[in-house]
């Protein structure tokens, strides 16, 4: 497991999967993306929506299949601790090279 990626089973899903917390442009929503799902939710009550058919930002969408989930309290500690910062280093793509974090804005 990489620096900062939080490994965890939410919801329906089978197996645990590792998760990149972003950097929060609003101090009160976090989001959460794997390889397979995406969830946003608030840091104080843990309420918000989980979507683990689909990992993109248009998949936190209910439309596009996002479910109201209340993450663990344990998961939403962990994501508070390990949140990325704006030109982190995040992994290293073999065609593209080194990946670094973004700046996201509030969706």
């Amino acid at each position: 497991m990489g620096r900062n990626r939080i490994k965890a089973k939410l919801g329906n899903m089978r197996k645990p999967q590792e998760f990149i917390v972003y950097p929060r442009s609003n101090k009160d929503n976090i989001i959460v993306q794997s390889d397979k799902a995406i969830g946003c939710f608030d840091a104080t009550t843990g309420e918000g929506f989980l979507n683990t058919k689909g990992c993109y930002f248009p998949h936190l969408s209910q439309f596009m299949g996002a479910i109201p989930y209340t993450f663990p309290t344990d998961f939403v500690a962990k994501c508070i601790a390990n949140e990325y910062e704006t030109g982190d280093l995040i992994g290293i793509h073999p065609e593209t090279g080194r990946v670094y974090m973004g700046t996201v804005t509030e969706i």
